[in-house]
């Protein structure tokens, strides 16, 4: 598909046999200093390359262009052989570390994985072209003050030298927005959000709730939202001294609807903050309306 809009891209073959691997960061580094060990020496493989293309598998148009790109003013030996294999360590890096950026930063590549997936799986092409063209642009796209300011947060927290932890607790029963709007402002106080589930047997035995979801399956679903970074069960309303003592935490997050209640646990070395709830929206709500339909 790429020869069909440039010729030069017939260099690129190779990447087909190449492209599904897994490559150390040990390896990378050594095609690296490789790389740069031949263009200190002037050693433009870039020009060995296109040499033996030009003489067993270029045709006449493609020899134009050869010539006028190496004869060019802004082109030399030098400039061909850094270029291009600077761009191909570019390429072998992304592939090694394209997995694990995706997964820190929570972010979805969806063109790559469509390529990988024609290429190497055998994917019918229209069908994945639907599908992208058919993702919804809001995800991707919508960027509000509260995302901004969250953002903004983890940026200045990781400036510092020490790393903020910051500890939640509740039930997360049917998980609707206003948990989402609560562990977002939470984690924006640190760098590392811990968040405490209630057990079925706690709730039950202590609090008289009886979940819809088992904690599993709470547990499940909270690991999956990118602002939290550990979920651990809650047994007792006792393990909060211990737990920001074993957790090593700076700062202390309840519900406002909790204000006062835990002001006891300054006295553990840790700041305690109760953030509003959002007001039209909570898992009582969700039940009630429910209830009447």
């Amino acid at each position: 598909m790429a020869i069909l809009m440039h010729w030069s891209a017939i260099i690129l073959v190779p990447v087909y046999f190449i492209v599904d691997r897994d490559y150390s960061s040990k390896l990378v580094t050594i095609l690296f200093l490789s790389f740069v060990f031949l263009f200190l020496f002037k050693v433009s493989l870039g020009t060995y390359i296109l040499d033996f293309v030009y003489d067993y598998f270029a045709t006449e148009t493609m020899k134009e262009r050869i010539d006028l790109y190496t004869t060019s003013i802004w082109v030399s030996n030098r400039q061909l052989g850094l270029s291009f294999f600077f761009n191909i360590i570019v390429f072998f890096v992304f592939l090694y570390h394209r997995k694990k950026l995706a997964e820190r930063y929570q972010v979805e590549l969806p063109i790559i994985e469509a390529v990988n997936a024609i290429v190497n799986h055998g994917a019918d092409p229209k069908e994945i072209v639907l599908g992208l063209m058919g993702r919804d642009k809001k995800i991707e796209l919508m960027k509000n003050a509260v995302d901004a300011s969250y953002e903004y947060a983890i940026l200045k927290n990781k400036r510092e030298k020490k790393m903020k932890r910051v500890i939640t607790y509740g039930t997360f029963d049917l998980l609707h927005y206003g948990h989402i709007n609560l562990l977002r402002r939470a984690k924006a106080l640190g760098d590392y959000l811990v968040v405490v589930v209630s057990s079925d047997e706690f709730n039950w035995n202590e609090k008289g709730k009886k979940c819809y979801f088992t904690y599993e399956q709470r547990k499940a679903l909270l690991e999956a939202i990118r602002y939290v970074d550990l979920v651990i069960p809650e047994t007792c309303w006792e393990q909060k001294r211990t737990d920001v003592h074993e957790y090593h935490i700076d700062t202390f997050v309840m519900g406002d609807d909790w204000k006062g209640k835990f002001d006891y646990l300054e006295e553990e070395g840790v700041e305690v903050v109760y953030l509003s709830r959002t007001p039209e929206i909570s898992t009582t709500q969700i039940k009630e309306d429910l209830n009447q339909k």
